[in-house]
């Protein structure tokens, strides 16, 4: 099991180039073991959720790297798409639970490749897949 602490709003940031560089929603901020002693702002800040998910570490790397393309300032590659969980509603507005529990697929299916724009076409939205 890990519990992946998750932003659920983005950060806001007027100089352009800098916002890239912020974590968004949907983006991983950290993986750790089941069990983790949350501080009570990591369980309570209405920015974040908190999932845990019973991932492989190979899952865990996937929703942790960063983007491998320099042009691209983002800080992940992947996020998690919360309109692809099975009650989104958990990750909007007013935090109801302090770790919300998801099966690995349920977590799988909703984390994609941000997309990235190369000439006129967008490549991305790839699930990360079992």
């Amino acid at each position: 099991m890990a519990e992946i602490l998750v932003r659920v709003v983005n950060k806001i940031q007027p100089d352009p180039i800098k916002a890239e560089r912020l974590l968004r929603a949907g983006d991983v901020v950290s993986v750790c073991p089941d069990g983790w002693s949350w501080t009570t702002i990591e369980r309570t800040n209405p920015e974040w959720r908190i999932i845990s998910a019973n991932i492989l570490p190979t899952a865990v790397e996937a929703l942790l790297a960063k983007a491998q393309n320099p042009l691209v300032p983002r800080r992940r590659e992947w996020q998690v798409d919360f309109s692809l969980m099975p009650e989104p509603s958990l990750f909007l507005g007013v935090r109801t639970q302090d770790i919300i529990p998801l099966t690995a697929a349920q977590l799988l299916v909703a984390a994609v490749r941000k997309p990235t724009a190369i000439g006129n076409s967008i490549l991305g939205n790839t699930p990360l897949g079992l």
